[in-house]
């Protein structure tokens, strides 16, 4: 919840609302969600560094859904977002698709390459700011063609908001 509080305040707000058998996965997620955005940031937009920060985090989604190959020692024991997020996964059976398809969109963001036209960068929310919108969505036990297809607008819209909120801090990266 502290990294939520921290990072993403208005998600931390709406995550008191929910309810109690579902915010503990609702703040895994969107603690996931802050640690994957941020990794560019915190790799000073080293390439090969943030490859590897988010090679660790298929690997941690792959051990939560698959388990540990040949005994290896597990990152599990040494993340409490991962730990939150293998409890989640188990108590809510949220799918392993939507926490690779966020990884796939955030990850794009380390080559620096911008949506070329408007049909792009929704694709992109909606891969990036959607799929962690469907975890939430399985969290509360919601799995219907409607709710996604509402949840998809509201995660596309959710990530150009968002887009849009940090333009003065990307802009004032790139003049640096």
């Amino acid at each position: 919840m502290d990294l939520v509080k921290k990072h993403d305040y208005d998600s931390y707000l709406a995550g008191l609302l929910c309810p109690k058998e579902s915010r503990d996965a609702y703040f895994a997620i969107k603690s996931f969600n802050v640690e994957i955005a941020m990794i560019k940031d915190n790799t000073h937009n080293n390439l090969m560094a943030g490859r590897l920060r988010f090679q660790w985090w298929r690997d941690l989604i792959n051990e939560v859904y698959n388990g540990v190959e040949g005994g290896k020692v597990s990152s599990l024991s040494k993340s409490p977002i991962a730990q939150a997020i293998s409890s989640s996964v188990s108590q809510h059976d949220l799918s392993q698709r939507w926490f690779e398809r966020s990884l796939d969109a955030r990850q794009r963001d380390l080559n620096s390459e911008q949506p070329e036209t408007l049909d792009m960068l929704e694709d992109y929310a909606e891969q990036g700011h959607s799929s962690i919108q469907y975890l939430i969505l399985e969290s509360l036990g919601v799995r219907d063609e409607a709710s996604e297809y509402a949840t998809s607008h509201i995660g596309v819209c959710s990530g150009l908001t968002t887009i849009l909120r940090a333009f003065p801090y990307h802009a004032a990266q790139v003049s640096h």
